[in-house]
């Protein structure tokens, strides 16, 4: 990855060939993201991807080939060029928010000769953006917030993060609106989620497991892991070999 992005960009996944009916699944996790699709007839699409505030699962349409880029939380601001609130559970295609600038991105990754082209075209315009448009005293400020609240030791109290950072809760809560979209008690309960899901596996009960990330108890885990997932931690293990 170039170095100017290792910052901002979590990571790059690349793929050929996505089967009729192959299923996807994105679980709330604060990040932003871009998404190339090439499809069989030579079509392609590019879409910027806001956070979720509840998991996503669906079935992928079929594509010759695709790219994600997954932002690190409170990192896509430079590359979104709309406020991330706006973009909280869906997709925007870029030529639809980047003008002229977001066709032409979009036509050069669709005329890639390869996946390792497609990457380096896509790694080249980010960078070619973040030069114009660079981090912000907003975005540096959602980066620390939002590390604090992924720690091992998170703030019990959204007042305590915004003293502890030197803003008033108020402008950390406009913050996050603009950089990351979520309220960061939003993101303080995700990165909980998170927690559970990284948690330690084998002998470890879910209560235990629930009280190490952060939750009361473990009705208060499977509560969160109902509205945010969709199912209950043990459903969702047996269907991911988690824990």
């Amino acid at each position: 990855m170039h170095p100017a992005l290792t910052e901002h960009v979590r990571a790059i996944h690349v793929g050929e060939r996505v089967r009729p009916g192959t299923r996807i699944e994105r679980l709330p996790d604060g990040t932003t993201g871009m998404l190339l699709r090439v499809h069989e007839d030579g079509r392609g699409e590019l879409s910027l991807a806001g956070p979720r505030s509840r998991a996503l699962f669906k079935a992928m349409p079929p594509a010759r080939r695709w790219v994600l880029v997954d932002f690190e939380p409170g990192a896509g601001a430079p590359f979104l060029g709309i406020a991330a609130h706006e973009l909280v559970d869906r997709y925007a295609r870029v030529e639809d928010v980047w003008g002229a600038d977001g066709r032409r991105f979009r036509d050069r990754l669709v005329a890639a000769d390869s996946l390792d082209d497609a990457r380096r075209i896509f790694e080249d315009g980010l960078v070619q953006r973040l030069r114009l448009r660079p981090a912000t005293a907003s975005t540096r400020l959602a980066r620390r917030a939002v590390a604090r609240l992924h720690g091992d030791d998170p703030p019990a109290r959204m007042a305590e993060l915004a003293a502890e950072l030197g803003v008033s809760a108020r402008h950390l809560r406009r913050v996050f609106t603009e950089t990351v979209g979520l309220a960061p008690k939003e993101l303080a309960r995700i990165a909980r989620l998170q927690r559970v899901l990284a948690g330690s596996g084998g002998s470890v009960t879910w209560t235990e497991r629930a009280i190490e990330a952060g939750y009361y108890d473990q009705a208060h885990l499977i509560a969160d892991f109902r509205e945010l997932v969709g199912t209950t931690p043990e459903r969702y293990a047996r269907r991911h070999a988690v824990g």
